[in-house]
């Protein structure tokens, strides 16, 4: 997951393409996790368990009306 992103956000820089949101999703609750997510390009980090609420709130953060 992190090296895509890393991908990801090469491509964009390379093509000038806009921002995609990527969310990671994890098991793993270490705050390192986090970090290694934010610095891997990631916009947003969720750890499990997820609630469906909270997956809605992201989508409408990053999502167009």
């Amino acid at each position: 997951g992190y090296d895509a992103t890393r991908h990801i956000r090469g491509l964009e820089a390379e093509l000038g393409l806009r921002r995609t949101p990527i969310v990671a999703l994890t098991a793993n609750v270490m705050m390192d996790e986090e970090k290694k997510a934010m610095a891997a390009g990631c916009d947003h980090f969720i750890s499990k368990p997820v609630r469906k609420g909270m997956i809605f709130d992201i989508m409408k953060k990053y999502l167009p009306n």
